[in-house]
């Protein structure tokens, strides 16, 4: 194989050969870029995938927590209710923890439906709460 060196001359100086060799060394170099973003694309398509596939795993195992989270708040609230605690002041921080807790499940519960949103497409950008 011979090596072709590049010198610059004016474009109606040049031989069909020289004009034939420049069209294809620039199509070689096309279908070489072509190639790496074909790969590089295949590459995205699976790490987008392999995301989809952990957002769902996570929605799983927050949705499951936020269940038995939210169970135990009901019955934690509904026991407070029922209390005859003569100490307002203790009622008083119980229902605040209470509240914290409940709090605390609604911002869960918010970033399960987000990663709902997001698993239900996502082609479509999301802008992140803050």
């Amino acid at each position: 194989m011979t090596t072709r060196s590049k010198v610059s001359l004016p474009l109606d100086e040049l031989t069909d050969r020289q004009i034939h060799l420049h069209l294809i060394d620039l199509f070689e170099s096309q279908v070489t870029t072509l190639k790496s973003l074909e790969h590089k694309m295949a590459d995205l398509t699976q790490s987008v995938a392999d995301l989809e596939t952990a957002v769902d795993a996570i929605n799983v195992r927050f949705a499951d927590a936020l269940v038995g989270l939210q169970a135990a708040l009901d019955t934690a609230t509904t026991a407070l209710a029922d209390m005859t605690v003569d100490d307002e002041a203790q009622k008083a921080a119980l229902a605040q923890a209470l509240a914290d807790a409940q709090a605390a499940a609604d911002a869960v519960s918010g970033q399960v439906t987000e990663l709902n949103a997001i698993g239900a497409a996502p082609e479509v950008p999301v802008e992140p709460t803050v």
